[in-house]
């Protein structure tokens, strides 16, 4: 996650912020919800967990547009707590002035300009498409999430100056630890 701090903090411009209440839904490559499929909530759960790689994902980007550290960092946790969620207390770990706290606030003090629309208002909608998993592994490149239906590559692309499209790929890993998902890396690359 240190190079996407690096890399976002050349891209993304410090003026506002959004205050909007997002949220995450999974669906299917025509953008309605499939069968069996939930939305991902933007309010937290007790251990940050979600039942597919997609809302994962969707969590941790409302939680980032909404600056919403605890959610970031209970929807991170094996990457952040340094252990199995199973074993470890999340929400100890995740708990306001803890060191994961700050790590991931950290995290999301930098992103969330970079992934809220220029014209979000009210409470931007964020969805993921459906991806594969496989050995309780999946890849959620950016251009299958989309924030206020611009993909969120697009709206990284416009909140950067000398970016171009192709320019960037964005892709989040999901994990399943425990029986639930949790978001284990982001990979982003420029150039």
């Amino acid at each position: 996650m240190a190079a996407v701090l690096t890399a976002l903090a050349g891209c993304s411009d410090d003026g506002g912020s959004a205050t909007s209440k997002p949220t995450g839904r999974a669906s299917d490559a025509a953008g309605s919800p499939k069968a069996g499929e939930s939305a991902a909530a933007a309010s937290p759960s007790p251990a940050g967990a979600r039942s597919t790689p997609e809302e994962a994902v969707g969590t941790l980007v409302t939680a980032v547009i909404e600056g919403d550290t605890e959610q970031a960092c209970l929807i991170m946790g094996p990457s952040v707590t340094g252990s199995a969620p199973s074993t470890a207390d999340a929400e100890s770990a995740c708990a306001d002035g803890s060191p994961a706290s700050k790590q991931v606030k950290t995290v999301t003090d930098r992103l969330r300009t970079a992934f809220t629309p220029q014209q979000a208002g009210g409470h931007p909608a964020v969805e993921v498409k459906q991806v594969p998993a496989t050995g309780g592994k999946a890849e959620v490149p950016a251009d299958r999430i989309s924030v206020d239906g611009q993909t969120l590559e697009e709206v990284v692309l416009s909140n950067s100056t000398g970016l171009e499209p192709g320019d960037l790929d964005i892709a989040f890993e999901a994990t399943e630890t425990g029986g639930r998902w949790y978001v284990t890396d982001m990979d982003m690359n420029i150039g």
